[in-house]
């Protein structure tokens, strides 16, 4: 979480190469997902028109990229960046992006006729919306929130906001800082974080920067302060979402599935194998575990099993409490979101699909035992399983009859 601005003078200029090729191949896949969704163009659009002012590097790599899709839409949207960004030899640049799609027989819807004035002050008031980037997840469930909220008449506020998946918001951190900022703040968290970020629509942002906030009460007395601030301030903007925007999109998607995939799909998800419970909580059945395989009783696989699954299912019923499921299920809502945000659409429909089956088949269970909920605890004792078993086939030995014999009748 940076802590104070860093001069960036003396800082190279950027220049075309493999990373901002790679950069301009992701947002153009981010482009072909959210460009077409009314909900997400505007925050699109306006991530797009900052990147593309800042960098002619990368202007210039990212029309190349759009062009080469060869599809309506593209034409589309430079021709909306044109409409957005102030700099003549870029808009020249984004218009003979649309000249070429014309050149290679793509249909180009032709642009709307407009003052040049008005033009303009749309641009103005465009520009000074608010905007939000939201990072990966890390191996504790945790991850980044960057706010960018205009001053009037002129700067930004950049807020940084660190959320865990479950407890909710635990830092929030704000700079006043001019535009130009905004971009040398932003890559030196990404380095300093090791993760990266995705723009966001600016509700969804604000509306994930509440939920954290009422989940927790763990910040500071002068960050609650901030918070307040921040929040006052934001509704100067207008109403903000009550629910995640993404909502609509994954109810859209569970209408279109014939056959939602099965929830153990989750079982492969890095962010949930990664996923870990609070070890005060997990801690006693932990010992529970050590006390059968510690055991003076010889006890078969059978029994040993059946002992195990009991220590499991009393874990469950313990630590599952049906808030934390809540906010297991945003967890996994959010995290679908994230790989639709990389440009991953199978991997998020799939995510999303087998979530949905595990509500469906976790609803009306009179208690935490579904299979997922069992896994995740399975997940979080195995290594005291695996030592058990590792005891057991060390102090068995068994007759050609199959009888068991414990270790010390052993010659």
């Amino acid at each position: 979480m940076p802590s104070r601005l860093k001069t960036q003078q003396g800082r190279p200029a950027l220049e075309g190469g493999p990373q901002i090729l790679e950069k301009a191949r992701d947002r153009v896949g981010q482009a072909r997902l959210l460009y077409e969704n009314p909900a997400e163009r505007d925050m699109l659009l306006r991530a797009l028109t900052l990147e593309l002012e800042e960098s002619p590097a990368f202007a210039v790599s990212f029309i190349t990229q759009a062009v080469n899709i060869r599809e309506p839409w593209i034409g589309s949207l430079l021709r909306e960046l044109g409409e957005r960004v102030s700099s003549k030899p870029l808009r020249r640049s984004l218009r003979g992006g649309i000249y070429q799609l014309g050149q290679r027989g793509v249909a180009v819807v032709a642009e709307e006729e407009r003052p040049e004035a008005a033009k303009g002050i749309l641009r103005q008031t465009e520009t000074q919306a608010p905007e939000a980037s939201l990072s990966e997840f890390d191996d504790q469930g945790t991850r980044m929130l960057a706010l960018v909220v205009p001053r009037v008449p002129q700067g930004r506020i950049l807020v940084f906001g660190l959320i865990h998946w479950e407890r909710g918001l635990e830092d929030l951190t704000a700079l006043e800082v001019s535009r130009k900022q905004v971009k040398a703040l932003m890559e030196e968290t990404e380095i300093r974080a090791g993760k990266r970020f995705f723009p966001v629509d600016a509700g969804h942002g604000v509306f994930l920067l509440r939920e954290a906030h009422d989940w927790a009460g763990r910040l500071k007395p002068e960050e609650e302060k901030v918070y307040a601030v921040l929040t006052n301030y934001l509704e100067t903007w207008g109403a903000f979402p009550s629910e995640p925007n993404s909502h609509s999109f994954w109810k859209s998607l569970e209408a279109s599935q014939d056959s939602p995939p099965r929830w153990d799909l989750l079982k492969e998800v890095p962010e949930l194998l990664h996923l870990h419970l609070p070890p005060e909580e997990v801690g006693a059945y932990t010992r529970s575990l050590l006390e059968i395989q510690e055991s003076p009783l010889v006890l078969n696989p059978a029994q040993q099993a059946d002992r195990i699954k009991e220590v499991l299912h009393g874990a469950a019923a313990t630590v599952f409490h049906p808030d934390r499921v809540r906010r297991l299920v945003r967890f996994i809502e959010e995290t679908a979101t994230l790989y639709r945000l990389k440009g991953m659409p199978e991997q998020a429909g799939g995510i999303m699909g087998a979530l949905q089956s595990f509500q469906k088949e976790n609803e009306g269970r009179g208690a935490p035992d579904h299979p997922l909920l069992i896994w995740l605890i399975r997940k979080e004792l195995l290594p005291a399983e695996e030592k058990s078993a590792d005891r057991l086939s060390e102090r068995e030995e068994r007759t050609a009859g199959g009888l068991i014999l414990p270790a010390w009748v052993k010659k």
